[in-house]
């Protein structure tokens, strides 16, 4: 899997606190090629400068500077739209302030290239609190059903990997209207594309701290 190549979307806003644990964790997965692409939302805490550092050193780190703020829903849709690439076999979506462990992704890629059409990939999540391991989010498997998605968006961005296939889709459709996307955001609408378009796959064990 070491020639498979993912793109990481990480939206940054004044995470100069945790930022750094969560670049280093990313650039730490095994036996997967990672560029790590990190669009800075407006920060005003010095979370630009880590950033920059990293984009600087290192090839597969880079930085997009926003020229406004767009909140999280539309900064993460815009940058997947922006970034999407026949060179990347696969995509995932970075919070600023989580833990990846070194497995997260090759895991993740084990099961999507299981299946040959839009499939995206949701996992369990350990949460972590004041460096304190708290349990796993979900004790049972989350409703899956494009009912259940509806009354309730249960799985997180942070989770997320898919496929070149379902990122197409996307890419190749409008971006949801603003309004929409501070109610409704980019993850709900990622898994509802691949609710319609293909299959969701949801891991019900941890590779990523919360």
């Amino acid at each position: 899997m070491e020639h498979l190549k993912v793109a990481v979307l990480m939206s940054t806003y004044n995470g100069k606190k945790y930022i750094e644990e969560q670049i280093l964790s990313i650039l730490s997965q095994s036996n997967i090629h990672v560029q790590l692409i990190i669009r800075d939302d407006g920060s005003t805490d010095g979370t630009q400068d880590i950033i920059k550092r990293y984009s600087y050193c290192l090839e597969n780190v880079k930085f997009i500077q926003g020229n406004e703020n767009l909140g999280p829903g539309m900064a993460f849709m815009t940058l997947l739209k922006n970034c999407f690439s026949n060179i990347y076999d696969y995509y995932a979506f970075a919070d600023q302030d989580d833990i990846w462990h070194p497995n997260k992704l090759s895991k993740a890629v084990e099961k999507l290239m299981l299946l040959d059409k839009p499939v995206l990939y949701c996992s369990n999540q350990t949460i972590y609190k004041d460096g304190k391991e708290l349990g796993l989010r979900f004790d049972n498997t989350p409703d899956l059903s494009l009912i259940g998605h509806i009354s309730k968006n249960a799985l997180s961005g942070c989770t997320m990997v898919f496929n070149s296939t379902l990122a197409k889709i996307i890419v190749d459709k409008p971006l949801p209207p603003k309004k929409l996307l501070q109610y409704r955001m980019h993850d709900a609408i990622v898994f509802l594309i691949a609710l319609l378009n293909g299959e969701v796959i949801y891991d019900e064990n941890s590779y990523i701290n919360y």
